[in-house]
C-alpha cells in the first residue's frame, strides 16, 4: 500500500521510486529548472553474492525523458564488478546519456561509478529498500528465523518424526505446499515464528495464539523453501472472539490482512461448509516452518527456514472433553471441536492413548509449525482441514517429545462461516455517465472506493478491512483529478464506453491486478498496479506526463497483452511483458522498463522510444525498432523464435539468438559476444534498400538462411554488415525485386571488418536459366556474381541454334560482361527469361522463318496460270475455241498437267481440260478464229512451316483472248489477279499478285503440245511473333509486321497423246512448271529491338509431272458434255531449300534463315465435267487433291466459263 502523500513511497520488487518533493511532483514531472524539481527513481539490479549496481535516475521529460546522474555498484569476495563486452555498465540507465545516445564507459569513473559501501544485508533486488533523503532502512535476514516461544507453556505446537527418519527427507521439495507462509513476530519482548497458509491473494490463516500478544509490534510473513522472498507487511490481524488463550477450548483461529497481494502462490482450498473432507482414521498430513528432531534425539534444530511435511493418521475428532485425560483442563465457555493426531510408537510397545497404529514416516508438529496446516489430499487435490494449535504429552505430560505425545488442530470446517465472514473484499461499481472518483453519487452504493490505510490493528472478531475490487462496466468516464490519491485492490473494465482519466496530478494504485477487457485508461497521472491485463477492445493509453508502475513482491505479474491497444508516450515500469495480441506502441518520447523481461507472441510492438528490457524473447508477432528506437536486453541474451522482427533503430544486447522467423532493418544489433543464426531468415534493409549492422561477430548454421533484395544499383541493394568475423554456412536467397541486375554484375552481401569463412549455400542456382549465381568468400567480404551461360545451351532446334551461336559470338568480345545500348537491351531481356524453355522459344521467334510463307503463293499461282493457258489448246482440240460444232462426235480428252506448289494451294485449274483434236471434217469453222475465255478458282490447303501447320486459302482469276492459226494451233494472252491469305496463331501472310502471259498450243488427231511463259507483280504483309516468355502465363509477346513485295518469271510446257477406245479416250501425258521468284529486302516493324531485317533472296522451282488420264464424251442434241479423272506423278527437278538471311534490328547478328525443305516428289488426283450449255457457252468444273506431301496437302475447285464466236 502507499503511505501519505507527504512521504510517498512508490514500492515494488527491485524498485524504489522517491517522490522527492511531493505526490504532485511525483505524478507529473516537470523540466529540470533545479535538482530538487526533478523526481529521483532508485534501481537496485544484480544478483547477491556477484555485483549490485544501484543507480539513481533522474527523471524529466525533456529532451529526453531522464538522465542517469549517478550510478554505484559494490562487488563481493572473489568476483569483479566489472563492465561487459559491450563496454557498457551492466545497467541500462547510465548507458546513455541525456539524449539517449550509447555511452560506452571507457573508465569507471567517467559517470560516478564509485564503490557501494552500504551494508551488504540491504544489496539484494529482492530486498530493495526505500529511501528518504540520507536515511537507509534495514530488516533482518530470512537466514536467522526466530524459535518457538521460551516459555513454559508446553502446550505450543511441535514436530517430531519417528526415530527412523532423517529430518532432511522430509523437506517439501516437491513443492507440495507452496501457499504456505513463514510468519515472523515482533514483540516488545523479543520475537518468535509461526506458519500460516494463503486462502486469498490477501489474507494469511493462522493460529490465534501467535498473534494474540498485548505487546504484538510487527509481524513479516514471508514464502518460499528455504524462505526468500521480501517480507510482507500486515494490515489488520483479527482472531475469533472466542479465543481466551486457553488451548483446549479451541477457536485457535486467527486470519492477517496483507498490505501487499500475494500473486505468486494459488490459496489453499479449505474444507467445505457442510461435510468435511476427512474422517477418522484417514491419513493426513502436517506443513510448517517450524523445528524438527525425533524421541531419540528430541530437538536437533531450532528451524532453518525450510518447509517440511509429515504424514500421520487422523486419530481423534471432538472435544478436550471426549478425551477422558484431558477432559479436566478445559476452562470455562464454549468449547470448540478439535482434531488430533498422535506419534504411535512403530514397535507397538508404546502408549497409544487415542488409539491407532504407526505408519511409515509419522510425524507430529514441533515448535515454529503453529497456525500451520493439516491437510489431506484429495481426488480434487491438497484441501486443508485444519489450523495448527498446540501439542501435549498425553502419555507423558514432562516430555512431548516422545511417543505418546498428540497434536490438536482447530477443524477448518467448524469456523468456515468465520473465516469467510473476515473476507476483506468489497465490491464497487458505477451509476454511468462522468463523474469524479471522489463523487460519492457517482458510486453504486454510495461509498468512494479507497482500500483500508491502517494503522496495525489487532483485534477479535471479524475485522472490517476493506480492500475495493472495481469494476467499471458501464458507459462514462471515471475522473482521478488533480491531487486526489487513491488505492484499491483490483480494477477492471468492461464497457467498450467506459473509460477511466487519470488527471497529471493524481495517483491510482490497484495493488491486486488491472483487467482492461474493453473500454479505455487514460494516464496522465500515475497508474500502479502488481499485475495487468489488457484484452481485446481495452485500451492502455500513457501520454508524456503519464507514468505506469506495475511490480509485485516475489511475482513477475507483468503486463498480459492479449489484445486492444497499448499506447505509452511517458513511462512504464514493470515486471515484464507478455505480448500475444494486439498492437504495443512505445512513442519516441517514451520510456519503458522491466524486470522478468519481455516475450512477444503474437501481435505487433513498435519501439521508437527506450525499451529495457531484462530478457528479450520473441516467439511469434511482429516487432518493429523505428529509426529512433532503442531495445536494450538487460541480460543480454536475446531470443528470436519465430515471428518479425525489424531493427531500423539499435537493438543492445550480448549474445543475439536466431532460432526462427526473420529479422529485418536497417538499424544496428550490437551483439558483441555473438549473432547465433541457427534458423530462420536474416533479411537486411527489408523491403526498402538499406544496411543492417551487426556490431560484433555473426556466425550462420547450416539451418539458417540470408534473403538479400539485390538491385542493379548497388546503392538500392541490402547489405549486411558485421564489425566484427562472419561464418557462414546457411542458405543465400538473393532476390530482385526491382530492377534486374546484368550478366556480369556482382554484389557484396556481407561485409565484415575482421574475415569472413564458411560454406554458404545458394537455394538455387541461377537468376534465370541464363544467369548463374556464383557465391564467393574475399578476405571481408561476401561476394555474390552473375555469370552468364551461351544461348547455344538452350537451341534445341536449327533455328534456335543459328541464332543462339549468332549471338554467342557477338557476345564472346565482351567477356562475361553486358553490351551497351539496344544490343545489351536484347541480351538482358533474354537472359531473365524465367524458363529454360522460355529462352528456346523466344530464340526460336527471333529466326523469322514465317518469311517463307508467301513463298506458296507465287509457286500456286505459276500452277494456276499454267493449268488455265493449257485447257485453251484443248479447247482447240475439241472446236469450242472459236467456231460451234454442228455435230457432236467422240473426242479425246486431252489432258492438263499439274504443278505443285510449295504451298498448300491446290491449284487445279479449271481450265484442265486438253480435249484431243477432232477430224477437220467435223468442224463447221466460222470465219471468225478468236475465242475469249474467264476462269475463276478457289483453293484451301494445310500447310506446314517451321512454326507449325497454317491454314490457306487462295482466289486466283485469270481471263484472256486467243485466236487459232491454222487448223490445229493457236496464241493467245490473259492477264489475272489473285489473293492469299495464310495464318495461324500469332501468325498472318497475305497478298495479292497481278500477271500477264503469252501462250501457244497445236493439237493433232493423237497429239497435243502447248506452252506458256509470263510475268506476276507480288506485294505481300507478314506479321509474325517474338515471344518474349509463356505466351497465357504473364510473358510478352510481341508483333513483328513487315510490307514487302517482288516479282516472279512463269513457264509451263503440257504434253501427251489420245488414243480411241470406243466410248473412253485415254492416254499418257507430260506437264512441267518452272517459276523464278525475286523477294525484296524487308525490315519489320511492331517489335523493336526485337524485329529483323531480311535481305533480298531468290526462289525457283521446276516441276515435272508424268501420268494419264481417262475420259467420256457425251452427245445430246448437239450439245457436248464429257467427265474425267487423271492422275500425275509429280517430280521437283529444282533444289527444294527455303534459305534467307537475316539480321537482328537490334543487334549486330547476322544468321542464316531455313525453311522446311519442299516435297520431292508427290501425287495429284483430278476429276471433272465439261457441259455445252449454249451453241456458244460452255462451263467447266474441277476437282483436284494432292497425295503423299510431308508438307501438306492441298485441293482445289476450279469453274471456267468460255464464249466463242
Amino acid at each position: 500500500m502507499l503511505p501519505t502523500c507527504l512521504s510517498a513511497i512508490v514500492r515494488a520488487t527491485g524498485i524504489v521510486c522517491v517522490l522527492a518533493a511531493s505526490c504532485l511532483a511525483a505524478a507529473t514531472p516537470a523540466p529540470a529548472q533545479e535538482a530538487s524539481d526533478d523526481v529521483e527513481i532508485r534501481f537496485v539490479r544484480g544478483t547477491p553474492g556477484q555485483s549490485i549496481f544501484w543507480t539513481v535516475y533522474s527523471w524529466h521529460p525533456s529532451p529526453w525523458p531522464g538522465e542517469c546522474i549517478q550510478e554505484r555498484y559494490m562487488q563481493f569476495p572473489g568476483q569483479d564488478a566489472s563492465l561487459d563486452q559491450r563496454g557498457l555498465a551492466s545497467n541500462a540507465f547510465c548507458n546513455r546519456d541525456w539524449q539517449g545516445n550509447a555511452r560506452p564507459a571507457e573508465a569507471a569513473d567517467r559517470f560516478g561509478l564509485v564503490p557501494y559501501d552500504g551494508p551488504l544485508e540491504d544489496a539484494g533486488r529482492g530486498n530493495a529498500l526505500p529511501f528518504w533523503g540520507d536515511y537507509t532502512a534495514t530488516r533482518r535476514q530470512w537466514d536467522d528465523p526466530w524459535n518457538a516461544h521460551t516459555g513454559e507453556r508446553v502446550s505450543r505446537a511441535n514436530m517430531i518424526f519417528e526415530d527412523d527418519l532423517p529430518p532432511g527427507d522430509a523437506v517439501d521439495t516437491g513443492m507440495l505446499l507452496p501457499n504456505m507462509a513463514y510468519l515472523g513476530i515482533e514483540t516488545a519482548a523479543g520475537g518468535g515464528s509461526c506458519s500460516g497458509t494463503v486462502i486469498n491473494r490477501r489474507q494469511i490463516l493462522t493460529a490465534a495464539h501467535c498473534v494474540d500478544m498485548a505487546d504484538l509490534e510487527n509481524i513479516r510473513v514471508g514464502f518460499g523453501n528455504p524462505v526468500n522472498s521480501p517480507a510482507f507487511g500486515v494490515l489488520s490481524v483479527s482472531y475469533h472472539e472466542d479465543w481466551t488463550g486457553n488451548f483446549f477450548n479451541g477457536a485457535d483461529i486467527a486470519i492477517i490482512t496483507l498490505d501487499d497481494p500475494v500473486l505468486f502462490v494459488s490459496p489453499v482450498r479449505l474444507d467445505g461448509n457442510n461435510t468435511s473432507a476427512a474422517a477418522l482414521g484417514d491419513t493426513v498430513f502436517i506443513g510448517g516452518y517450524g523445528s524438527f528432531g525425533n524421541p531419540a534425539t528430541g530437538l536437533v534444530s531450532a528451524g532453518d527456514g525450510q518447509r517440511r511435511i509429515g504424514q500421520n493418521t487422523l486419530d481423534f475428532v471432538g472435544t478436550i472433553s471426549d478425551v477422558p485425560s484431558l477432559a479436566g483442563l478445559a476452562g470455562p465457555g464454549t468449547q470448540y471441536p478439535l482434531f488430533a493426531l498422535d506419534l504411535d510408537d512403530p514397535s507397538g510397545s508404546g502408549p497409544n492413548i487415542l488409539g491407532g497404529g504407526a505408519i511409515d514416516g509419522e510425524a507430529i508438529a514441533s515448535p515454529g509449525d503453529s497456525g500451520g496446516g493439516l491437510f489431506i489430499e484429495t481426488a480434487d487435490g491438497v484441501v486443508q482441514i485444519g489450523i495448527v494449535s498446540f501439542g501435549y504429552g498425553v502419555a507423558d505430560p514432562a516430555n512431548r517429545f516422545t511417543y505418546g505425545a498428540a497434536d490438536f488442530y482447530t477443524p477448518v470446517i467448524a469456523l468456515r462461516d468465520w473465516i469467510d465472514a473476515a473476507s476483506p473484499f468489497v465490491q464497487a461499481s458505477t451509476l454511468g455517465g462522468d463523474g469524479s472518483w471522489t463523487d460519492a453519487g457517482h458510486w453504486a452504493d454510495g461509498a468512494i472506493p479507497q482500500n483500508f490505510g491502517g494503522p496495525f490493528t489487532v483485534a477479535a472478531g471479524p475485522l472490517a478491512t476493506p480492500l475495493y475490487e472495481v469494476s467499471l462496466d458501464l458507459p462514462g468516464v471515471t475522473r482521478i483529478e488533480d491531487g486526489d490519491f487513491f488505492e484499491i485492490d483490483t480494477l477492471a473494465l468492461s464497457d467498450p464506453d467506459a473509460a477511466l482519466a487519470i488527471a497529471p496530478f493524481g495517483i491510482l494504485v490497484a495493488e491486486s491486478a488491472i483487467d482492461v477487457r474493453a473500454g479505455a485508461i487514460q494516464v496522465d497521472g500515475l497508474l500502479g498496479a502488481s499485475q495487468m491485463r489488457v484484452q481485446d477492445g481495452g485500451e492502455l493509453l500513457v501520454t508524456e506526463t503519464g507514468i505506469v508502475i506495475e511490480t509485485a513482491p516475489m511475482f513477475d505479474g507483468g503486463i498480459w497483452q492479449e489484445g486492444g491497444l497499448i499506447d505509452v508516450a511517458g513511462l512504464v515500469i514493470t515486471d515484464g511483458l507478455i505480448l500475444s495480441d494486439g498492437q504495443f506502441t512505445l512513442r519516441d518520447t517514451g520510456y519503458y522498463f522491466d524486470y522478468g523481461g519481455s516475450l512477444v507472441l503474437g501481435g505487433r510492438l513498435d519501439v521508437d522510444g527506450y525499451w529495457d528490457s531484462e530478457l528479450y524473447t520473441q516467439l511469434g508477432g511482429i516487432t518493429d525498432i523505428g529509426e529512433t528506437g532503442i531495445l536494450f536486453d538487460y541480460q543480454g541474451i536475446s531470443l528470436m523464435g519465430g515471428g518479425s522482427l525489424n531493427v531500423d533503430g539499435a537493438f543492445d544486447t550480448l549474445a543475439f539468438l536466431h532460432e526462427d522467423g526473420i529479422v529485418s532493418g536497417s538499424g544496428t544489433i550490437l551483439a558483441p559476444d555473438l549473432y547465433l543464426h541457427a534458423g530462420g531468415t536474416i533479411m537486411p534493409g527489408g523491403p526498402v534498400p538499406g544496411t543492417l549492422t551487426i556490431d560484433g561477430n555473426y556466425f550462420m548454421d547450416s539451418g539458417a538462411a540470408g534473403l538479400f533484395s539485390l538491385n542493379a544499383d548497388p546503392a538500392l541493394s541490402n547489405t549486411l554488415f558485421v564489425t566484427g568475423w562472419a561464418e557462414i554456412y546457411g542458405t543465400i536467397i538473393p532476390v530482385f525485386e526491382r530492377d534486374l541486375p546484368a550478366r556480369g554484375d556482382s554484389f557484396v552481401l556481407v561485409r565484415t571488418l575482421d574475415g569472413t569463412g564458411g560454406e554458404p549455400q545458394l537455394d538455387r542456382q541461377g537468376l534465370s536459366p541464363m544467369i548463374n549465381f556464383e557465391l564467393s568468400l574475399t578476405e571481408n567480404a561476401l561476394v555474390l556474381s552473375l555469370l552468364a551461360r551461351d544461348f547455344t545451351d538452350w537451341a534445341v532446334s536449327s533455328q534456335q541454334g543459328a541464332v543462339a551461336g549468332a549471338l554467342d559470338e557477338a557476345l564472346a568480345p565482351f567477356e562475361g560482361e553486358l553490351p551497351s545500348g539496344s544490343f545489351g537491351e536484347l541480351v538482358n531481356t533474354l537472359d531473365h527469361l524465367p524458363e529454360g524453355e522460355d529462352v528456346s522459344r523466344a530464340l526460336e521467334s527471333l529466326n523469322p522463318t514465317e518469311t517463307f510463307m508467301p513463298d506458296s503463293f507465287g509457286f500456286a499461282l505459276t500452277r494456276a496460270q499454267g493449268n488455265i493457258l493449257a485447257g485453251r489448246t484443248a479447247a482447240l482440240a475439241r472446236g469450242t475455241q472459236g467456231g460451234y460444232a454442228l455435230t457432236g462426235n467422240t473426242r479425246v480428252a486431252g489432258l492438263s498437267g499439274f504443278a505443285p506448289g510449295p504451298a498448300s494451294l491446290a491449284l487445279a485449274s479449271s481450265a484442265m481440260q486438253l480435249d484431243a483434236p477432232r477430224p477437220a471434217h467435223a468442224w463447221d469453222r466460222l470465219p471468225d478464229h478468236t475465242g475469249v475465255f474467264l476462269t475463276g478458282t478457289v483453293s484451301s490447303a494445310g500447310y506446314e512451316f517451321v512454326h507449325g501447320r497454317s491454314d490457306s486459302n487462295m482466289v486466283f482469276v485469270t481471263g484472256g483472248v486467243d485466236r487459232r492459226v491454222g487448223e490445229n494451233a493457236l496464241i493467245g494472252v490473259s492477264a489475272g489477279y489473285g489473293q492469299f491469305e495464310t495464318r495461324s496463331q500469332y501468325r498472318k501472310a497475305q497478298g495479292e499478285a497481278l500477271s500477264v502471259s503469252l501462250y501457244g498450243g497445236y493439237a493433232s488427231d493423237h497429239a497435243y503440245i502447248s506452252a506458256y511463259t509470263g510475268y506476276a507483280l507480288l506485294d505481300y504483309d507478314i506479321a509474325r511473333p517474338v515471344f518474349l516468355g509463356a505466351p497465357g502465363a504473364g510473358g510478352t509477346v510481341l508483333t513483328a509486321r513487315a510490307d514487302t513485295g517482288g516479282s516472279q518469271f512463269m513457264a509451263g510446257l503440257d504434253a501427251g497423246l489420245s488414243l480411241d477406245t470406243g466410248a473412253y479416250q485415254w492416254g499418257p501425258a507430260l506437264r512441267l512448271r518452272h517459276t523464278g521468284a525475286d523477294f525484296d529486302a524487308y525490315t519489320e516493324t511492331g517489335a523493336g529491338i526485337f524485329g529483323a531485317r531480311l535481305d533480298a533472296r531468290t526462289r525457283t522451282e521446276t516441276i515435272a509431272g508424268f501420268g494419264a488420264y481417262l475420259s467420256q464424251s457425251f452427245s445430246e442434241n448437239g450439245r457436248q458434255s464429257e467427265i474425267y479423272v487423271r492422275g500425275f506423278h509429280q517430280i521437283a527437278l529444282s533444289d527444294s531449300r527455303q534459305s534467307a538471311r537475316a539480321t537482328l534490328t537490334g543487334a549486330p547478328v547476322s544468321f542464316a534463315v531455313q525453311g522446311l525443305a519442299r516435297d520431292e516428289q508427290f501425287y495429284t488426283v483430278e476429276t471433272g465435267a465439261r457441259i455445252d450449255i449454249s451453241p456458244r457457252w460452255s462451263v467447266d468444273a474441277a476437282f483436284s487433291a494432292d497425295a503423299g506431301r510431308a508438307t501438306g496437302n492441298e485441293t482445289s475447285l476450279s469453274l471456267q466459263a468460255s464464249w466463242r464466236f
